[in-house]
Parts: C-alpha cells; structure tokens; sequence
C-alpha cells in the first residue's frame, strides 16, 4: 500500500468505480479522518459499500446520520444502519445502536427496525454500486448543492436515492 495519500487514493479510487466495497470504505475512511475533509463525499463511499452489506462502513453512515456530520441528522437511518452493521457482526455497532436509540422515540424505533428488516444489499457486480460522476455545474464537486445537504458531481444513484436534485446534474436515472 502506497505511503502517499493521494496514491492510495487513486488506487482506491480505481478499485471503489468497480463496486469494490473495502475500496468504497477506505475513501469514506479518507475523507471523513484522514486526508482533506470532505464529509458529503465521506459519507458517499461509505454508503456504497454499506449498501453491500460491509459491516464497518455500516457502521460509519450510521455515525454520519447520527451525528448529522456529511448527511441531514436522521436518527431513524443512524438506527437502521447500526442495527445493520451489528448484524453483519460489527462489535461496535450494537453500543451505538442503543446510544441512538436512547434518543428515539418507540415509533422511531419501529420504523427503523422495519427498514433494517426489508433491507437487501445491493450486488456488487450491479451498475448500481459502480461509481458514475454525475455531470455538473459545481466546481469540482466541492458545492454543497442548494437542495439538501449532498454534494454536486458525486454520483448519479446517491441522487437518484435520496431524491436530492443538484444544479446542472444530467441523466439522472
């Protein structure tokens, strides 16, 4: 492994665009902790490999979304991401399960239980976890988009997903 950051990023990178989910995960790692922040985008690539069924980057959105660090606080996601990665046999998972929900209410609860429970990971080898750039007007992708708290120029699925709409994205599915 590369002792350079960008490197092992462009590694990453290249491995994450085709649906690696540990790829996917050190770029949530990367950019939530260690190179430039970029908590949108952090947020981003743990999703794609949490979507997979990676405990650990289960783990990590649920942190995200409780938190409200990189994703809108939603503390019924935060849940159902924990109770995933417990599942999925992350030890820390369980512990930050319980400290969210001792903030829910029981319907909260509820709903998250549901949505952990209809919850199916995404194949790899899908052109859904494959990392498409989203055309767009944002520079970079550095532009928190005026709708929502995502960042233009991520990908067109996170989008499509979250039902985000951002200035200048084409070809949304």
């Amino acid at each position: 492994m590369p002792t350079d950051h960008r490197a092992a990023i462009s590694l990453w990178e290249k491995a994450a665009t085709q649906g690696d989910s540990n790829a996917q995960f050190y770029l949530g790692v990367a950019y939530s902790e260690r190179v430039e922040r970029n908590l949108p985008l952090a947020a981003a690539w743990y999703r794609k490999a949490a979507e997979q069924g990676l405990s650990a980057a289960q783990n990590g959105l649920g942190a995200m979304y409780m938190t409200g660090n990189g994703v809108d606080r939603d503390l019924v996601q935060a849940h159902m991401w924990f109770n995933l990665a417990a599942t999925h046999g992350d030890e820390k998972a369980p512990k930050n399960r319980e400290a969210v929900a001792g903030q829910m209410t029981a319907q909260q609860i509820e709903s998250a239980q549901k949505l952990a429970r209809d919850w199916r990971p995404i194949d790899p080898h899908s052109a859904a976890v494959k990392s498409e750039p989203v055309d767009s007007d944002c520079a970079d992708g550095q532009q928190l988009c005026k709708e929502g708290n995502f960042l233009c120029g991520v990908y067109k699925r996170d989008f499509q997903n979250h039902g985000r709409t951002c200035p200048g994205v084409t070809d949304q599915p």
